[in-house]
C-alpha cells in the first residue's frame, strides 16, 4: 500500500468513470459498424463458395494443388496453387523491403531529425500516406516497372534458383515476382512509415531516451521490443489495406495505448 510523506497509509482511491450518453451512442456506433464488417465479410464468403460449386466438384481438392488455368481443354485443368502461390511471393517481397523502411524513416523522424526538419517530415508522410494506394500502384506498374526490367533481368539470370527471380523462358521481365514486389511495396511503405511514427511518437520512453549528442542510446533495442512492437505489427498488418490515411487512423488509435501502457524494463 502506498505511503503519505510522513509514513502514514494512503487511503484507497476509488475512480468511477461513467460513460456518457455520447460515449454510449459512439460505443454502439463502432459496434455496429464491426458486426457488420463481419457480416459482409461472412456474406462475401457464402457467395464465393456458392459460385465455385462448379469449380469444386469438377476439379474436387485438385482445385487448391494445380497451378494450370486451361478450363477450355478436355478434360479441364485449372487450379489457383499458381495463383496462391504468386500473391504469397509478392507480399514477401513487399515486406522484406517495405517494413525495414518504414520502420527506419518512422525512427528517424521520431527520435533523430532535427525539430524544424521533423514537422516537415512528418507532414510529407502523413501526406504520402493520404494518398490512395491504386495510384502508386499504377504509377509503379507503368513508370518504375520499365526503370527495373534491366535490374529484373539480371536477377533472372543469375539467380534463377531463388523462386521470386524465376519466369518463364518467354516471360517479359516486367511480369516477374521481384517487380511485382517492389510495386506493391511502394504501396504500402507510407501507411506503415505513417503509422509507426505515430506510435513511436506516442511512447513516453521514445521522448526520455531519444538521440542526443555524446550520448548513447543504450536501451533503445529494449525500447522497441517493449513499447513500439505492437504498433509496428499493426502497422504492417493494416497496410495491405489501408488506402488512405484515414483507413490506417484506427490502426494507430488501437496501437498508440498499448505503446504509452508500455515501459522498458
Amino acid at each position: 500500500m502506498a505511503k503519505n510523506p510522513g509514513g502514514r497509509p494512503r487511503d484507497a482511491r476509488t475512480v468511477d468513470d461513467q460513460p456518457t450518453s455520447v460515449d454510449r451512442i459512439f460505443g454502439a456506433l463502432t459496434s455496429t459498424a464491426g458486426v457488420t464488417v463481419l457480416v459482409l465479410l461472412t456474406l462475401v464468403g457464402v457467395f464465393l463458395l456458392l459460385r465455385s460449386r462448379l469449380a469444386l466438384g469438377e476439379m474436387g481438392t485438385r482445385f487448391f494443388s494445380v497451378t494450370e488455368w486451361s478450363p477450355n481443354h478436355e478434360p479441364p485443368e485449372f487450379g489457383v496453387a499458381g495463383l496462391v502461390t504468386g500473391t504469397v511471393l509478392v507480399a514477401l517481397v513487399a515486406f522484406t523491403l517495405a517494413v525495414p523502411f518504414g520502420v527506419c524513416t518512422a525512427l528517424f523522424i521520431t527520435d533523430f531529425a532535427p525539430a524544424g526538419v521533423r514537422r516537415w517530415l512528418t507532414a510529407l508522410v502523413d501526406l504520402l500516406a493520404a494518398i490512395p494506394s491504386l495510384l502508386y500502384g499504377i504509377w509503379g506498374s507503368f513508370v518504375l516497372g520499365p526503370q527495373l526490367i534491366p535490374v529484373a533481368d539480371w536477377l533472372t539470370r543469375h539467380l534463377d534458383w531463388i523462386p521470386i527471380f524465376r519466369v518463364g523462358d518467354e516471360a517479359s521481365m516486367s511480369g516477374s515476382i521481384f517487380i511485382a514486389g517492389v510495386v506493391v511495396s511502394l504501396m504500402v511503405l507510407p501507411i506503415i512509415a505513417s503509422v509507426t511514427r505515430e506510435v513511436f511518437a506516442q511512447t513516453p520512453e521514445a521522448r526520455s531516451f531519444g538521440y542526443q549528442p555524446g550520448r548513447r542510446p543504450p536501451r533503445r533495442r529494449r525500447l522497441w521490443r517493449s513499447a513500439a512492437r505492437a504498433g509496428a505489427w499493426c502497422a504492417t498488418w493494416c497496410s495491405p489495406t489501408a488506402g488512405p490515411a484515414s483507413s490506417a487512423a484506427p490502426c494507430s488509435a488501437w496501437a498508440a495505448p498499448s505503446a504509452r501502457r508500455s515501459r522498458c524494463p
